[in-house]
């Protein structure tokens, strides 16, 4: 799907016009990728032998923080906790996912089997989340949620925003790595899924 470029205007604090800020950098820089013998893969912004430059977004300024309010404890403190923290895993997930797209454009397809996997594994939480927060939470609750996983993962992206071209890079290939290996999930922590599953709502 191709990204337009927004008219100039006042800038947003939504993590999604970021976001497309940097997909629509005015610039670009190049990122040289090798791998070793060994299958491991660096980058660099100075060529390597035999390999060619992957084009590198950049982006036009460094990520505004907005101020958060706290997602209300309408359903009760724990599963308040619960969705906070498994909405704010999931906006980082997808966040992180449209920046290396952005900046990588050739290893696109890596960070989406990634990030699919991971919804794939937190699929049941997920529809979980949706359903508690159609049934029991009021606009504005459903507002700070969005808001609060926002805020969370702009805390993680932030720094990665006003990286250069080959930390992105190398933030990217860890990030996709991290969320391979589950370090990420929390599918079977008890804390955020115990509340979820246990919601009386779900059979209603």
């Amino acid at each position: 799907m191709l990204l337009s470029c927004p008219p100039r205007r006042a800038p947003r604090l939504a993590l999604g016009a970021v976001l497309l800020a940097l997909a629509c950098g005015v610039s670009a820089q190049r990122v040289y990728k090798s791998v070793a013998a060994d299958g491991k893969v660096t980058f660099s912004d100075q060529p390597v032998p035999g390999q060619q430059g992957v084009p590198a977004r950049t982006t036009w300024a460094a990520a505004a923080t907005a101020p958060t309010a706290q997602a209300a404890a309408g359903p009760g403190q724990a599963l308040a906790r619960s969705l906070t923290s498994l909405q704010g895993v999931d906006h980082l997930v997808n966040a992180a996912e449209q920046l290396c797209n952005a900046t990588l454009p050739d290893s696109m397809k890596k960070y989406a089997l990634a990030g699919a996997g991971w919804r794939e594994r937190h699929r049941l939480l997920l529809e979980r989340r949706d359903a508690i927060v159609a049934r029991t939470l009021s606009p504005r609750q459903r507002a700070e949620l969005r808001d609060a996983g926002r805020a969370d993962a702009r805390r993680v992206t932030g720094p990665v925003l006003t990286a250069t071209a080959v930390q992105r890079a190398q933030w990217c290939d860890k990030n996709a790595a991290h969320i391979e290996a589950g370090q990420l999930d929390r599918h079977q922590d008890p804390e955020v899924a115990g509340p979820l599953l246990a919601w009386q709502g779900a059979s209603r």
